[in-house]
Formats: C-alpha cells, structure tokens, sequence
C-alpha cells in the first residue's frame, strides 16, 4: 500500500511539473504568431512580409513593433512555408491577430509587396506548443465532420 501511495505521489508530480513546462512553453510564446503561405526571397524579407500583410489587414507594422522574425522549418515538403514573428509588445500582436479576418478570401497576389505570382493565401495563426498544435489538429478534425465553418484560438489558454 505504501509503495503504491509513493508511485501515485511520483506520477502526481510529474503530471503536475509536466503541465507547468507545457503552460510556461506557451507562455513564452504569447508574443509570437505564425504566418503560413509566403516565403522570404532575395527581394521580400521576413520582415517585408509582416509589414506587406499588416498593410493588407489594415494596420501599419514599423520595425520597432518586430522583435524578430524567421522562417520555421517544416519536416512536411509539401507544407506552405510558415514564418514566426515575436512582435514587440501584444498589443500590436494582438491587433496583427484580430485583424487577420482582413485576408479572407485574398489571395497572395492580392497583397501588394508580395508578388504578383502568388496564388495562394496567407494564415495567421497563434504559435501553439506541439501538444497544443497536435490537440488544435484533433478539435478541426471534429470541426469538420461536424461540418462546422469555423474554430480558432485566442491567448490559448485550457481550463485546469
């Protein structure tokens, strides 16, 4: 009975360690969002980008309001490329992300300082843990066999 008390008390602590590592991992990441769909090249830069997307959504992005910017590698070949942007402060972040209903329906042609080439479209979205990505992953699943038109995230934050 003892040893068994003792394991439980050693599994409660490591799910309880376990769930403050993922709430910290995600912590660090509130600043940050992640655009899909359009790559830097020799002429657009990561940060030509954000600022070409944020005039598109009706919002001026200066590079004060950029901590940094790059491409996230992706292990899917066939995957759009996707950028991470750590803006400076969230309030800007949090504009950049609301006003993301402003690319519906545009094409990356549509968006000038992208190219003209692009047919694709960009998303926006929360920069989630791979536990909070592969969860996302299973509620769109259920999205659409539920035929539901939309699910997002905001602050991404789970009940206890």
């Amino acid at each position: 009975m003892l040893q068994y008390q003792h394991k439980k008390k050693g599994k409660d602590t490591y799910l309880k360690n376990l769930k403050q590592t993922e709430e910290l991992a995600q912590y660090i990441r509130r600043d940050c969002l992640e655009i899909a769909g359009v790559a830097p090249n020799e002429e657009l830069t990561c940060e030509g980008i954000v600022q070409s997307i944020g005039n598109a959504i009706g919002m001026a992005v200066s590079d004060t309001d950029i901590s940094v910017t790059h491409p996230i590698p992706s292990f899917n070949a066939a995957a759009p490329p996707k950028l991470i942007v750590k803006f400076t402060r969230r309030e800007v972040r949090d504009r950049f992300y609301s006003n993301r209903k402003n690319l519906v329906r545009k094409l990356i042609k549509d968006i000038p300082g992208l190219g003209s080439d692009g047919r694709g479209h960009v998303y926006i979205s929360e920069s989630l843990t791979p536990s909070r990505k592969k969860l996302f992953g299973e509620i769109n699943k259920i999205k659409k066999s539920r035929k539901w038109k939309f699910i997002w995230t905001q602050m991404v934050e789970f009940p206890s």
